[in-house]
């Protein structure tokens, strides 16, 4: 889960497709969404997610990566 995972706070804003693996991704309103291999996703700040499953997620970002970077680094 990434906000466990950063120390609280949601996610940075940005952009993707999953590769492999399953991800859900949990509005601050409640409403969730399944991200499966192929899904393409922009997420905003109001947005935490989490890997489904036992398998890794494997994600590749195309914007925003930056900032959820930072935000990793200032958690260690």
């Amino acid at each position: 889960k990434w906000s466990r995972a950063a120390g609280g706070g949601g996610l940075p804003a940005h952009v993707g497709v999953v590769l492999s693996g399953r991800a859900k991704a949990r509005e601050r309103a409640g409403r969730e969404t399944d991200l499966l291999p192929g899904d393409c996703f922009h997420l905003t700040t109001a947005t935490d997610l989490r890997v489904v499953g036992y398998r890794p997620c494997e994600i590749l970002y195309v914007s925003g990566v930056e900032g959820l970077m930072h935000k990793l680094q200032r958690q260690q």
